[in-house]
């Protein structure tokens, strides 16, 4: 893998990052989002139960004129069927409410595993990619190494093309061998 490839690798790797950015950011607008609208739903539950408690008072005091002309019994059911039905709409209201919550705190779930594993996943490309370049720069540091003990060989003197026709080769204890034809 030559440098070009590592450049081109990198610039893919930093895509891929913006890319897993810009996702966290949509997961992190996506989730206050529905905490506003959680919110929303809450006042317009509580809103909901004061119409509600408004109704049933009004409801009762009607229920209380009506027991002065016409007996304590037909009112007393009439507010007491009244109380059960907004018992029974708060109840309704709030399993609703309870269901939204349950649905968000379900979608926030996913959405924080999503980006736990495009984090991970990043991290180890990000350390695939580092290792492999730091294996890459120790090869080419020794072999740097060795064509330095070549030149240096060759500016000594010690080492040198054969005169007999080819081949290379190195001198030993003022004698000329060859090392490789």
């Amino acid at each position: 893998m030559d440098q070009d490839e590592i450049k081109a690798l990198a610039v893919k790797l930093a895509a891929f990052t913006d890319l897993l950015e810009q996702r966290g950011d949509e997961a992190v607008r996506q989730t206050a989002q529905a905490a506003q609208s959680m919110e929303y739903s809450v006042q317009q539950a509580s809103a909901a139960a004061e119409r509600l408690t408004a109704t049933a008072v009004a409801e009762f005091k009607r229920a209380a004129a009506n027991l002065l002309t016409e007996g304590l019994r037909q009112p007393l059911e009439e507010a007491g069927q009244t109380m059960q039905a907004g018992t029974r709409n708060i109840q309704s209201a709030t399993s609703a409410l309870e269901r939204q919550m349950q649905a968000l705190q379900k979608v926030h779930a996913a959405n924080a595993w999503k980006a736990f594993v495009a984090s991970a996943t990043a991290s180890i490309v990000v350390i695939a990619a580092a290792a492999y370049i730091g294996m890459r720069t120790h090869q080419d540091m020794i072999r740097s190494e060795w064509v330095g003990l070549v030149n240096a060989a060759v500016a000594s003197g010690k080492l040198a093309p054969c005169a007999e026709g080819g081949g290379l080769c190195a001198k030993v204890k003022n004698r000329w061998m060859q090392l490789a034809p």
